[in-house]
């Protein structure tokens, strides 16, 4: 019997063949029957048959041509091994009076055979595809007139290592000081920094003037993915849709509810303040030191200034804080949203590369995007029961509610200018992170500059001190005019825009001139103005590397009057710029300013150095920035 079960007695055997003399060679094709696929260790017993064909003839299956192999080539092939050779049982073993033959399925052979031809013909076209795309990109592409190194133009593999590196920065720094105000640094993408006209008009800034036939440059998809719950919120939406939310939202945050909620926001500076004294001051109960501070009463200012940022963000979103300073301790969202930040650059990868996301944890930190879920979860509870509130209190949601004829949770057409279901939840997660770390941000850096910088330390504490009596005197207004605090500000931002790589946009159908250079609208091309690398080239800036806040005075010294200020825009521009531009402002003013009529500061030993430790992803991540602060006023 067969592998298979069939009978291969003598006398069902097919007869010997008149070439029997050929036996002994080493590889004889026969037309005969191949044995069935069965595990190779079910081996066949043929008995004593000596004839060779008879052997493989009692071994064999109907109807199919096959291979033998005897045994001094088995021997060579085999070793000890006794497993098929292949998988998909390819080889079979055949074993008679000591000896082993191999029976190879032709079928399957030449089936396999066809398989990598096919396989290898579709390697072969794709390998050609990619050369002659190469070869497009590289030499017809709409941006191959655009300045930079061609290995860019063929690939975008290197920007997204850099990216995901955190060494973006410093790498475009050096394509833009060799190749001049504008470089293609992938086949689609173009980075600008200077221009005879302003870059910020030409791309981000209202359709007039020169402008006005030019089409809008929407938001580049591949960089602004679609919030958790699938509505788009101000950063993502379209054209009429951002108009739209922004004439709604735009209430939050006008001058009126600035001062509106200017109690609100003073709270949380004079309760930031009074953590500090009460910490300085050595109260016995935080002797022992404590999460942003340590027993030699040294502080940690990154941490207090993300809970200042939370508080004052959340409490003016879903009418409730996280309650960072009140309880002394950093809330477990604010580390949670930081590390979920991390995510965004990989909304690019996917972008280009969907397989990646079948790549999992490999690739992507999955516990990031998790957090980013979670996060997203929690904002739509809060958010609901804020709007379930009803209260007059002067937050975001009540300036909204004032202009919302409808329902937030109805979407009936009848209010065509009312924010649609969802677009609330998007839009407050939205503020979370954007008027939130940010902020932060600012403070940390302006407080390491004044800390390295004794000069300019000084007069500000002059300009401050020389104004007011009592903490209770600086107010958002009284503190919008000063001068040196002001220029102290924009030095700060430019010196370290918070979003250091620009915002990314799409070149419209109807194409564009930038930076005197012309981009086609075919091609998918995209442009940004990368604000670090602007801010920080000679070809805008006087000592670009150095921090000057005397170049954004009225009476600016001669050696900074050609400084192109107007390239410093960190807060976006045009009609899509930050909302939350004014608020932001009146935050780094007020702490400032309190900061340097309440305290000297002093930087500890433990963070020489501070600026160097920085990390980019996305935005600025910061090291701890450890101070001594000493009390000053009553």
């Amino acid at each position: 019997m067969d592998v298979a079960g069939r009978n291969l007695s003598k006398e069902n055997a097919p007869p010997p063949s008149n070439h029997q003399t050929a036996a002994t060679s080493e590889m004889v094709k026969m037309t005969a029957m191949t044995v069935q696929h069965q595990h190779p260790t079910n081996a066949v017993d043929i008995g004593s048959e000596q004839d060779p064909f008879k052997r493989v003839a009692k071994t064999a299956a109907y109807g199919k041509p096959g291979l033998i192999i005897p045994p001094d080539a088995v021997r060579r092939m085999d070793g000890h091994d006794s497993r098929p050779m292949l998988t998909f049982a390819l080889f079979y073993r055949v074993e008679a009076h000591s000896s082993t033959y191999w029976i190879i399925d032709m079928d399957l052979f030449y089936s396999l055979s066809h398989t990598v031809v096919i396989a290898g013909g579709f390697a072969a076209l794709y390998i050609v595809y990619q050369i002659l795309n190469t070869v497009y990109t590289i030499f017809f592409h709409p941006l191959s007139h655009v300045p930079g190194p061609w290995y860019l133009a063929a690939s975008r593999i290197p920007y997204i290592r850099h990216s995901l590196n955190g060494t973006l920065l410093p790498w475009m720094q050096a394509l833009h000081e060799r190749y001049g105000e504008i470089v293609r640094y992938s086949p689609n993408e173009v980075s600008v920094i200077s221009g005879k006209e302003n870059p910020w008009q030409e791309i981000y800034g209202f359709r007039t003037g020169k402008q006005k036939g030019v089409g809008s440059f929407e938001k580049d998809p591949a960089w602004y993915p679609t919030p958790m719950n699938g509505v788009p919120n101000l950063l993502t939406a379209p054209g009429d849709n951002h108009g739209r939310q922004r004439r709604v939202l735009s209430h939050a945050f006008s001058d009126r509810a600035l001062r509106e909620q200017e109690g609100l926001l003073q709270s949380y500076v004079d309760l930031l303040i009074s953590r500090f004294r009460d910490i300085s001051d050595r109260i016995p109960e935080y002797a022992a030191g404590g999460d942003g501070w340590d027993s030699t009463r040294k502080i940690e200012l990154c941490k207090w200034y993300n809970g200042f940022t939370f508080d004052v963000i959340t409490d003016l979103s879903f009418g409730q804080p996280f309650g960072s300073l009140a309880d002394m301790k950093q809330h477990l969202w604010v580390g949670n949203i930081l590390e979920g930040l991390k995510a965004v650059k990989f909304a690019y990868v996917t972008h280009y590369f969907p397989f990646v996301r079948r790549l999992g944890s490999l690739i992507i930190n999955k516990s990031q995007i998790q957090k980013r879920i979670e996060l997203f979860k929690w904002i739509q509870v809060k958010t609901a029961t804020r709007v379930a509130t009803e209260t007059q209190r002067p937050d975001f949601v009540t300036a909204v509610m004032e202009h919302q004829k409808g329902r937030f949770e109805e979407d009936d057409g009848k209010h065509a200018e009312d924010l649609r279901k969802g677009e609330l939840v998007s839009n407050l997660g939205l503020f979370l992170v954007a008027g939130t770390e940010t902020t932060a941000t600012t403070l940390s850096i302006g407080s390491y500059f004044l800390l390295s910088n004794p000069a300019v330390m000084e007069k500000l504490k002059q300009e401050v001190r020389g104004r007011y009596k009592s903490n209770d005197e600086i107010t958002v207004d009284s503190v919008t005019n000063f001068e040196y605090l002001n220029a102290f500000i924009h030095e700060v931002l430019r010196y370290y825009p918070p979003v250091p790589a620009g915002f990314m946009r799409k070149v419209p159908k109807t194409g564009a001139d930038v930076a005197g250079v012309h981009l086609s609208g075919k091609g998918n091309v995209s442009i940004s103005i990368n604000q670090y690398i602007a801010n920080r080239s000679s070809l805008n800036f006087t000592d670009p590397e150095r921090f000057v806040p005397e170049r954004w005075l009225a009476s600016r010294p001669e050696r900074y009057a050609k400084d192109n200020l107007a390239i410093v825009q960190p807060f976006s521009f045009g009609p899509r710029n930050c909302l939350g531009k004014n608020l932001a402002y009146a935050e780094l003013r007020l702490v400032f300013a309190k900061m340097l009529f309440n305290f000297d500061m002093e930087l500890d030993e433990r963070s020489a150095g501070w600026e160097s430790r920085l990390q980019h992803h996305t935005l600025f991540y910061r090291p701890d920035l450890w101070v001594k602060l000493t009390a000053v006023t009553d």
